[in-house]
């Protein structure tokens, strides 16, 4: 062997057979007789050479024609392969008829055919480059989605800095990737290109006084070019290659350019590979390369595993870091032909191309079959006894403390760990400084807890996966360009959340609210995003991202979560035909209602109705379990057990407030006294998917039951907190109930993926959902459903500012008889997102929008935040105190894992 890109031992380690074919003697030699039988055919076309001529060449330009041993001779003696394969082409076609063959090559010269030959690899190149990226891009897509929330530790100067997901860490290898896939189509118009342009680039022996005949007429005003121009524009056609502006001899760039795009992305996988290598560490073990008998033994030491892969990934990428430069040595070339510059491409753009097909498949081999340690994450997390939350405790201090002053104090207290080996929450409780300021306990164990600093990540990964995915399958090349800038503009926006920059001003967007955003914004001194309050800071984040969108021409109306809406809805099958039958029942059994009124007294009746009220509340409730900005890595079989019947009368034991007889006793009364002028109730929409139906299932309850005449819905106007409802999310959720066969039959990508089919929906099934779809409709088109959008409900603040804010909303909830208000991100707005004590009454803890307010409130929430309001005496302690929702910590877990819930009343009427 010369080279391991050759040897039989180490070939399929460090190339392939696909790149070794097509930087071969007899490809490279093919595409020298595919450029000299395309050129013959054009020139025939345009009466250059005689048809008769270009016939014949066509015919013997083969490489089962050549002589390979001749070809090799006379190589060795010209110096160049070109002119021995035209001596062979003319030699055979003069066989024919004497001189015919003298019409080879005609007007062209050696480096036409070389350089066009080396752009014809290239592009056979960037097709198994595409091909093999889009694989890897895949293999991280299912990275990011299954280890989204996995916390573990982020690594600063090798040291644990702050935690991160893992989900996040794979996030930021596919937006690295997803760059290298724009790059690379961005370059491509520039390198595919043809190479034809003669001996000094002038293209002057191509003319009418050199031609066999004279040319036929242009067919348009735009072909009417020079007959050298007009050939040159022919033969890039024949071959699928672009027209170059002017010749490229000797400039060199774009090859350059190709070289450092693959030094850059093999550099790329090569950071992946040196991070997992690190990881592979006995002392880390996060994650492993893909299990294989023996591979990456020890000769000697059994135990070992060595990260074989990543070795071969790093040798590889460095290889053509350096070939790069040769390959930027080429560009300095003299006048119109160099002498030496252009012969280092054919040492060098063979390895560099052959050398990044093998990095990226090893990469890919590493990505789809990469071993994550979950555990060992978890336990290296606990390894600094908490400092690895350090700046979040400094963060959490630094509001009662100072920023500077906080980071002094909670070093002390870090090192103090360190030396006498506790942990670091001990020493923060014991610390007289921090005691002063009067942080609680509770908050101080947050603080500590590395899974509640894991930022956005999980939210921002799944909208950059989303973009991406949508502008990969466009072939609008206007969208495409857009969406590649949304795409470039949140990996920004993900940086800046990350490393915990200084927020920057929204955008003019053409909407009122980012006057406000931003005057709130510069109110806080234009702080960082750990400086803000958290409530504002997640709405700021969802605005700026909606600013992207609004921003350009075609993304205006995309709601980067519709994906994961629908994805989610798909997963909840079983609860969903389940309450499509039982409501069926219901709407049936409430039709008959004034058949039973003779034999049943009112007191039967309103008992129940009171129980049907109660039970389709809680569905109504427990829905709210699918929020996905909260529970993002949520398995099939997670999101069952927190739908359907079992799972719901399990957790009525769980509401730790119900106030709904509050409810149906004030919708009863209303009813009465309406006067047969109608009640109105509204709902503030939280989540889409599952919770949206069984949103529109408790309104057609209402309204069949006659606790209701018409329902107004609030949903959101731009896409927020990842699955809340948009006016979209109505119709696309008609619109699979109009064809349920279709939406439950058809797999999903992910599906695709793991090879399952769908079960078919029996024909009952889609009679049910077919009648849901056909009730809904006619309510709908009743104005029975109300939908009515307002941008209130996307600003950063809490609800208290609802009457000086949006008059004209709060004077139109006043019109309702109840505003159910859905979710636990309506109920931290309603009560301010404040540390409240948790008996505070409800009443008093929602401020304006409490006692004679002229709004009748009830909240349905799944508690997944801190703040909790209305409890009895020592609920909250009581809570605090059981396994699993606090325990030994006391910190108030309860109130983060939407296993319990609050059903909270307030009659603003009264």
């Amino acid at each position: 062997m010369t080279t391991v890109l050759d040897s039989d031992i180490f070939h399929n380690v460090f190339n392939s057979a696909e790149t070794s074919k097509i930087w071969s003697d007899e490809t490279r030699t093919s595409y020298y007789l595919e450029f000299e039988a395309a050129l013959a055919r054009v020139q025939a076309r345009l009466n250059i050479i005689p048809q008769k001529a270009a016939d014949e060449i066509a015919k013997v330009c083969k490489w089962e024609e050549m002589d390979v041993d001749q070809l090799r001779k006379k190589t060795e003696l010209i110096g160049y392969p070109v002119l021995p394969v035209v001596q062979q082409l003319v030699k055979k076609v003069n066989t024919v008829e004497d001189r015919l063959g003298e019409w080879t090559h005609w007007g062209a010269t050696t480096q036409d055919l070389t350089d066009t030959a080396t752009v014809l690899q290239l592009r056979d190149t960037l097709e198994i480059v595409d091909h093999k990226m889009a694989a890897i891009v895949t293999a991280i897509e299912k990275l990011c989605e299954k280890y989204k929330t996995t916390p573990m530790a982020g690594r600063s100067n090798l040291q644990q800095a702050v935690p991160i997901s893992f989900g996040f860490k794979a996030a930021r290898l596919l937006a690295s990737f997803q760059r290298h896939q724009a790059r690379l189509r961005e370059l491509r118009p520039r390198l595919l290109v043809l190479e034809f342009s003669g001996a000094a680039g002038t293209l002057a022996t191509l003319s009418p006084t050199s031609a066999s005949g004279p040319a036929p007429p242009s067919r348009s005003p735009s072909q009417d070019k020079a007959l050298g121009l007009r050939c040159q524009d022919l033969l890039a056609a024949e071959l699928g290659l672009g027209v170059p502006l002017i010749a490229w001899h000797t400039e060199r760039d774009s090859i350059a350019e190709l070289g450092n795009a693959f030094a850059i992305l093999t550099a790329t996988c090569a950071k992946f590979a040196t991070d997992l290598k690190l990881m592979m560490q006995t002392e880390v073990g996060e994650a492993r390369e893909p299990y294989v008998p023996h591979r990456g033994s020890s000769s000697t030491m059994p135990q070992k595993r060595n990260p074989i892969g990543c070795a071969y990934i790093c040798a590889m990428a460095s290889s053509v870091r350096s070939m790069a430069n040769g390959l930027v040595e080429a560009v300095v070339a003299d006048h119109e032909r160099s002498t030496g510059p252009w012969e280092i491409e054919w040492i060098m753009l063979p390895q560099v191309c052959c050398l990044t097909v093998a990095t990226l498949a090893h990469t890919q081999y590493l990505l789809e079959g990469l071993e994550v340690d979950e555990d060992a994450m978890r336990k290296n997390l606990a390894m600094t006894r908490g400092m690895v939350v350090s700046e979040a405790v400094m963060m959490g201090l630094g509001k009662k403390l100072g920023r500077q002053y906080a980071h002094d104090l909670v070093y002390e207290v870090c090192r103090k760990a360190n030396v006498d080996e506790r942990p670091l929450v001990e020493l923060l409780l014991e610390n007289k400084e921090i005691k002063a300021c009067e942080m609680g306990e509770e908050e101080i164990r947050s603080l500590c807890d590395p899974g509640n600093y894991l930022g956005l990540s999980a939210e921002m990964t799944g909208a950059l996966d989303d973009v991406h995915r949508a502008t990969h399958t466009t072939k609008d090349s206007e969208v495409e360009e857009e969406g590649k800038k949304i795409v470039e503009e949140l990996s920004k926006l993900k940086y800046e959340l990350q490393h915990d920059r200084q927020l920057s001003l929204l955008p003019d967007d053409g909407f009122e609210d980012v006057a406000g955003y931003n005057q709130e914004l510069s109110q806080l001194g234009n702080p960082r995003w750990l400086d803000v309050p958290w409530l504002y800071a997640e709405c700021y984040l969802y605005r700026r991202m909606s600013t992207l969108f609004q921003l350009t021409r075609h993304w205006k109306n995309y709601d980067v979560f519709s994906r994961q809406k629908m994805a989610t809805f798909k997963s909840s099958r079983p609860a969903v035909l389940e309450l499509a039958a039982r409501y069926g029942d219901l709407v049936a059994q409430l039709s008959s209602h004034s058949d039973d009124a003779t034999s049943k007294s009112q007191v039967d009746m309103e008992q129940t109705g009171y129980i049907l009220f109660t039970e389709i509340c809680e569905i109504c409730l427990w829905g709210n379990a699918t929020d996905l900005s909260l529970l993002t890595n949520l398995s099939y079989d997670d999101i069952q057990k927190l739908q359907g019947s079992k799972a719901r009368k399990a957790a009525e034991a769980n509401i730790v407030v119900n106030d709904l007889q509050y409810a149906f006793e004030t919708l009863l009364k209303a009813r009465k006294n309406s006067g047969g002028k109608g009640t109105r109730v509204d709902i503030v929409l939280d989540n889409a998917g599952f919770e949206l139906f069984v949103d529109l299932i408790l309104a057609g309850y209402l309204l069949s039951a006659g606790l209701a005449s018409y329902i107004v819905l609030h949903p959101k106007s731009i896409p927020w907190f990842v699955s809340d409802v948009l006016p979209k999310d109505f119709s696309d959720l008609l619109n699979v109930m109009a064809d349920p066969k279709a939406f439950y039959e058809t797999p999903s990508e992910d599906e695709q993926h793991r090879g399952v089919t769908p079960q078919p929906l029996s024909e009952e099934d889609n009679k049910t959902i077919a009648f849901l779809f056909q009730h809904w409709s006619e309510l709908h088109a009743d104005g029975k459903l109300v939908i009515r959008p307002n941008r209130f409900w996307t600003e950063a603040g809490s609800y208290w500012r609802l009457p000086k804010t949006a008059p004209s909303l709060y004077d139109d909830l006043k019109e309702s008889e109840l505003v159910i208000f859905k979710g636990d991100l309506n109920y931290r707005k309603l009560t301010g997102d404040a540390m409240w004590d948790p008996t505070t009454p409800f009443t008093e803890a929602i401020g304006p929008l409490g006692l004679k307010s002229g709004i009748r409130t009830l909240a349905l929430r799944t508690c997944k935040a801190d703040v909790a309001v209305g409890l009895p005496k020592g609920a909250d302690e009581k809570l605090r105190a059981m396994d699993g929702d606090g325990g030994k910590s006391g910190a108030r877990e309860w109130a983060w894992s939407g296993k319990w819930a609050l059903v909270q009343f307030s009659d603003g009427k009264a």
